[in-house]
């Protein structure tokens, strides 16, 4: 099930890495879908190496590693170039360990506001709970965020 807030901004007063003290998300997503992380993968090439990022608005991008990296709110663990973790005809039997991590880290993001970085699945949770918390954390943001425009 894919969740969108088409018109929710969040401004974050006290984001210690924005240079105008603040940090804005428009929440296209609640969270990302499993299936969204399958197609940015099988879309990738596996001739250069990548890093799956997450960026403010919960969009999935696959970058290449070459790219600036800093700016988004989550980072996972760079796809090493020949191993087929991306590309279509790429393995993706790594992908429900990929997808628990990122969504783990995003509900961390969201605890914080700070940028989360994975390497492996911690998985403490199911992606279920993780979904719901996150759903959760949402909330509370559009609450402080409507308190805060009255």
């Amino acid at each position: 099930m894919k969740k969108f807030i088409t018109s929710l901004k969040l401004i974050r007063l006290d984001h210690p890495r924005s240079t105008s003290g603040s940090i804005v998300h428009h929440f296209q997503n609640i969270f990302f879908t499993k299936e969204e992380v399958a197609n940015v993968l099988e879309n990738g090439n596996d001739e250069v190496n990548h890093v799956l990022v997450v960026d403010y608005n919960g969009i999935v991008h696959l970058l290449s590693e070459c790219s600036n990296l800093r700016g988004y709110a989550v980072r996972f663990e760079t796809f090493v170039a020949g191993k087929g973790y991306v590309g279509p005809t790429g393995n993706l039997r790594h992908l429900d360990e990929t997808y628990r991590a990122l969504l783990d880290a995003w509900v961390e993001h969201l605890h914080h506001g700070d940028e989360a970085y994975r390497d492996y699945d911690i998985g403490k949770i199911t992606v279920e709970e993780l979904q719901k918390e996150a759903e959760a954390l949402v909330a509370k943001m559009r609450t402080l965020g409507s308190e805060k425009e009255s």
